[in-house]
């Protein structure tokens, strides 16, 4: 009542709630921002969830804190170093909170192959009793099933000629992720999660192909056809070699099929 009369209002957030809950995470979703990253030469749209958790005996995160986190001019050495400075702040800005997330991808666009190839880069920094952080990329790739070859080499009683007979294409939403410390992911590259992607699919998705390009390329992918499972494994095989001190390596693939209703997923951690 006296803060009342004093025209000081209270602080509800700081007090102990009613129901002892924690909460896991609470936060903004969907932030958007423009950044220039050094290490692509090119700016970046770079979407992000920033969050903190609290312990039962806390009410609020106050709210207003946490966009404060995000704007800082200029340009960033990478788009991992961009998000652990959000993070740095997040942790300044709330303190006694029982944990912190930054959760970013960034639509990087890379000269490669003769033309573009978006990708979306990866960076997840997380802390509670200690600090994880993900790395990785998420691009399309093109699986040609074997099983539709095999049926119908069989048909034709020939199976010592499987990759001369068709299938049909998935276009691909794959997902390659890292986890541990920082020196885990530092100096990385995003080709270098690419190459071992498009390598162990059947092959390839591109912006454009021109004259005989998409027939040549469509034949390719039909000579190395490949399941999913089996493709995944190779990826989740080779990135942890590439990563030897990771806590966790996972491989994630969405497979839009074009004779099937419904999309098939597939995830592999190793």
């Amino acid at each position: 009542m006296a803060d009342q009369v004093s025209g000081v209002l209270p602080d509800l957030q700081s007090e102990v709630p009613d129901i002892g809950i924690p909460v896991h995470s609470v936060g903004h979703v969907g932030v958007k921002r423009i950044v220039a990253i050094d290490e692509h030469d090119s700016a970046a749209m770079v979407v992000m969830d920033i969050s903190v958790g609290l312990y039962a005996h806390q009410r609020g995160a106050h709210m207003s804190r946490l966009i404060e986190c995000i704007d800082r001019p200029g340009p960033q050495p990478t788009v991992l170093d961009y998000a652990q400075g959000i993070f740095e702040r997040l942790r300044g800005a709330v303190p006694a909170a029982a944990s912190w997330s930054v959760d970013a991808r960034a639509t990087i666009v890379l000269p490669h192959d003769g033309g573009f190839k978006p990708i979306e880069e990866i960076c997840r920094i997380e802390a509670a009793e200690r600090t994880e952080v993900t790395w990785g990329a998420a691009f399309k790739v093109c699986l040609a099933c074997p099983q539709a070859q095999s049926a119908i080499a069989f048909d034709r009683d020939d199976m010592d000629n499987v990759g001369e007979h068709p299938s049909h294409n998935q276009v691909c939403d794959l997902e390659i992720t890292v986890t541990g410390d920082l020196t885990t992911v530092a100096g990385r590259s995003l080709a270098d999660l690419l190459a071992v992607g498009e390598c162990a699919a059947s092959g390839p998705v591109r912006e454009l192909y021109k004259l005989r390009g998409e027939a040549d390329a469509v034949t390719a992918i039909h000579h190395h056809a490949v399941f999913a499972e089996d493709a995944l494994r190779m990826i989740a095989d080779k990135t942890r070699a590439q990563f030897p001190t990771a806590s966790r390596v996972i491989c994630k693939i969405v497979n839009y099929e074009s004779v099937f209703e419904y999309p098939l997923r597939c995830v592999v951690i190793g």
